[in-house]
C-alpha cells in the first residue's frame, strides 16, 4: 500500500498542477470604463427638460419621482385610475431619456 502511496504522489509531481496559482498569473489591468452618457447632465438639464413634458406627463412625473407620492394617491388626486398613472409614468420616463439623450435615441430608433 505504501508503495502504491509512493507511485501516485510521484506521478502527481510529475504532472504537475491543472492550473497555475493567482500570483503566479499576471492579468491585464481594466481598461477603464467608457463614462455612461448620462453622466454629464446637470440638474438644471433635467429641470429644463422635465419642464418641457406635456402637463399629464409632467404632473404624474413630479408627484411621483420627486415628491415620492404613491401612484393610489396620485390616481386620487388627479381623478384618473391608477393604470393611467403607471402608464404616463413610463411615458414620462421615455420622453426624459429622449429629450436628454438625444443622440441615444437617434441611434435606437435606426436598427
Amino acid at each position: 500500500m505504501l508503495h502504491h502511496l509512493f507511485l501516485d504522489r510521484c506521478r502527481a509531481r510529475v504532472r504537475g498542477p491543472t492550473h497555475a496559482s493567482l500570483d503566479e498569473v499576471a492579468l491585464p489591468a481594466p481598461e477603464p470604463a467608457a463614462e455612461p452618457a448620462w453622466a454629464a447632465l446637470t440638474r438644471d438639464d433635467v429641470v429644463a427638460a422635465v419642464e418641457r413634458l406635456e402637463p399629464d406627463f409632467r404632473r404624474v412625473y413630479q408627484l411621483h419621482s420627486l415628491e415620492g407620492v404613491p401612484y393610489q394617491e396620485i390616481a386620487a388626486r388627479l381623478g384618473i385610475p391608477k393604470a393611467t398613472v403607471g402608464t404616463r409614468l413610463a411615458r414620462a420616463r421615455r420622453k426624459l431619456r429622449d429629450l436628454l439623450l438625444p443622440a441615444r435615441a437617434a441611434d435606437e430608433s435606426h436598427p
